[in-house]
């Protein structure tokens, strides 16, 4: 669904923890010889921009991204992906 909504270029995200994983769960979950990046990302997804901003404050809206259930659309991105 997130591929979606976000298509290409910047978009707004909420970070909510950098960690890494332990050499002995990057053991079990990926095949030898798979590169997995030293620091991740949980983000919290936001609508993009509106095309105007709000004419009160001259700030643009924004809203957190919800699926079908009403959760919060997130990802686990790379550090490096992040700007």
């Amino acid at each position: 669904m997130l591929a979606n909504i976000i298509k290409s270029g910047y978009h707004v995200g909420r970070i909510c923890v950098v960690f890494s994983l332990p050499q002995k769960v990057m053991d079990i979950m990926f095949n030898p010889g798979t590169e997995v990046p030293e620091h991740l990302v949980y983000v919290q997804w936001y609508t993009p921009f509106s095309d105007a901003p709000d004419s009160n404050n001259l700030m643009y809206k924004i809203r957190p991204l919800y699926d079908h259930s009403g959760g919060h659309i997130c990802s686990i991105v790379p550090l490096a992906n992040i700007r």
